[in-house]
């Protein structure tokens, strides 16, 4: 028991570590994403720095370096629940970047995906609805994510472990989005376009 927990721990850790935003970005445009925009290597900055496909593509990557540990330990017989912690901490403190890395928002998403699927499909529908009225990702982050342990978990009925780490995923999340919250207390965060403006 002991040994399959360690195994996804490790495993989890070292799939989430994967840098994709950051890997994307030097393929991409030859830039490091740590030294432009926001200095953040998710999906967010990728989609200012490098524009919308790009967004989109280090998204979907980091949403299934999430749930890749969690389904693999499951079909393991290891512990779904520990590979997907070593996922956010891998994104989180990247052992490919030095300890550096993401607010593991996307990467979260994938973990509970493979927790608790239904809740966290209406989490990121609320995300979704977030962005597009307000067009601050950031916003949309620390809600959609908090809304899973306290809404959506509840009405689904989750396992109680699962949702107790999503509600430490959540403050984690919200902890990491303090300058974002910051700057928006000063007017000065940015809000995503969802368009391109017409020259």
């Amino acid at each position: 028991m002991r040994t399959g927990i360690l195994l996804a721990l490790l495993s989890g850790y070292l799939i989430g570590g994967i840098p994709f935003g950051w890997l994307i970005a030097k393929l991409w445009k030859g830039v490091d994403l740590r030294e432009v925009g926001s200095g953040n290597i998710g999906a967010t900055n990728a989609y200012r720095v490098l524009g919308p496909v790009a967004g989109i593509i280090v998204f979907l990557l980091d949403t299934s370096k999430g749930l890749l540990p969690v389904v693999l330990s499951q079909i393991l017989g290891w512990n779904g629940i520990a590979g997907g912690i070593g996922a956010i901490l891998g994104h989180s403190f990247s052992p490919y970047l030095r300890g550096r890395g993401g607010r593991a928002v996307a990467t979260s998403l994938g973990v509970f995906l493979g927790l608790s699927p239904w809740a966290s499909l209406c989490a990121f529908a609320t995300w979704g609805v977030l962005v597009l009225i307000t067009r601050y990702v950031s916003v949309a982050s620390v809600i959609g994510s908090l809304s899973l342990p306290l809404v959506w978990m509840w009405v689904f009925r989750t396992d109680r472990i699962v949702h107790a780490i999503a509600l430490v995923a959540a403050l984690w999340i919200a902890w990491k989005h303090r300058p974002n919250l910051q700057r928006l207390r000063a007017g000065t965060e940015p809000r995503v376009r969802l368009r391109r403006e017409k020259r």
